[in-house]
């Protein structure tokens, strides 16, 4: 994945930074690692369950489950980048289950913490467009009214966290 053919700009922006990514193994998460693993930085690939399967000298896969106090490797490099996708995976069925969002709003609150607390001077939250209600096919974000018909648990959560 290149997005620009003209890369000198990223590569003096990232060299030498340490970058934590939370859902690496995730769909944008799996992307971002890949087009940051490219660069001179050191890249921490945080996931859960779905194992990350790219190797590179410059990447440090670290399998965790966020609701937890963070693995040591984490709190003992210099973070200058958070990148967090990190959010329990479901459906719309499991908007039943209030403990399904309550640990995305855990894991939130612990990267939120770890950030604040560490000083880290870069921390970009990526919320979803399942913050929306489903019914609508297409929209505009200043024109929907957010709601509680958001697009299952993950939606929901991330809703949660931004306000």
């Amino acid at each position: 994945m290149i997005l620009n053919k003209n890369l000198s700009y990223e590569k003096k922006f990232f060299r030498n930074k340490n970058i934590l990514i939370t859902g690496a193994s995730g769909f944008i998460g799996k992307n971002l690692l890949q087009y940051l693993s490219q660069f001179e930085c050191k890249i921490f690939a945080v996931y859960n369950k779905t194992k990350i399967n790219l190797k590179k000298k410059n990447i440090e896969i670290v399998k965790c489950d966020l609701q937890k106090p963070l693995p040591k490797i984490l709190k003992k490099n210099k973070i200058d980048f958070i990148f967090h996708f990190a959010g329990p995976s479901a459906d719309r069925k499991s908007m039943q289950i209030k403990s399904k969002i309550l640990r995305s709003l855990v894991i939130d609150k612990n990267i939120i913490s770890f950030a604040l607390n560490s000083n880290i001077p870069n921390f970009f939250f990526a919320s979803s467009a399942g913050v929306y209600d489903n019914t609508t096919t297409t929209f505009q974000e200043k024109k929907l009214p957010i709601n509680k018909n958001c697009d299952g648990v993950y939606g929901m959560s991330k809703l949660m966290t931004e306000e």
